[in-house]
């Protein structure tokens, strides 16, 4: 290896341990996941990512500050992140989109550890794996899915289950979708279908113009497969 690679990989090293995740994995992980990081730089007042975008990415600022903006608005930012900090950790655990912009508060420069990294070391690292499952039923991931993606108290149970299931697997840790939501637009749904069929059977089939406007409306309700839902 020769001198600058060294000076580079000594660099990334030294942000990797300070990330939580990272901070107990032996010096052999620690140095497969800085070889993998990738460096990105924006300039002041730059998205680095926005509401929506897939959360495919670990954030570890070398230099400059971040704003985590509340609302999708770029004023009365809540959180600031700073050099050796990290961010988009428990949208990156829990494979959920961002629900809030990142913003380059002033010219920043990140390493950035991509999620197919990440999963990689989760199937040949114990102290990955341990580290992982003890974030993911942290009081932290439990609050930004009940708080900020409003998943009910069972839903964050069984999304928690599966995911350390998952871990000890060494299979991709499933997105923290809420599942409770959707069933109950399910069965909201079906029920209006219920209605509409008993309605049919005590008229023999003959409707009115309104009639078949509510069936249609009722029809419409059934929700389209989710965006990131799995099927």
């Amino acid at each position: 290896m020769d001198n600058r690679r060294r000076a580079h990989l000594e660099r990334v090293l030294d942000q990797v341990v300070r990330v939580p995740l990272f901070k107990d994995l032996s010096s052999d992980d620690r140095h497969a996941i800085a070889e993998r990081a990738v460096i990105q730089e924006f300039p002041q007042g730059a998205n680095i990512y926005e509401i929506g975008d897939p959360a495919d990415e670990l954030y570890i600022i070398e230099k400059g500050e971040v704003d985590i903006v509340p609302g999708g608005q770029k004023r009365n930012a809540v959180r600031t992140y700073s050099n050796n900090d990290s961010f988009g950790r428990c949208s990156f655990i829990t494979g959920l989109p961002h629900r809030e912009p990142a913003v380059a508060r002033t010219p920043v420069r990140l390493w950035t550890i991509p999620k197919a990294t990440y999963e990689h070391l989760l199937q040949v690292s114990p102290s990955l794996s341990q580290t992982t499952m003890d974030y993911i039923q942290s009081k932290k991931i439990r609050q930004f899915l009940m708080k900020r993606h409003r998943m009910s108290a069972v839903s964050v149970d069984n999304w928690t289950e599966h995911a350390m299931a998952s871990v000890r697997a060494g299979d991709e840790i499933p997105s923290a979708i809420n599942l409770e939501s959707l069933n109950e637009e399910f069965i909201t749904a079906a029920e209006c279908i219920n209605r509409a069929a008993v309605r049919r059977s005590k008229t023999e089939h003959v409707y009115d113009a309104a009639e078949v406007a509510r069936l249609e409306r009722c029809e419409g309700r059934v929700p389209a497969h989710r965006n990131g839902a799995k099927s």
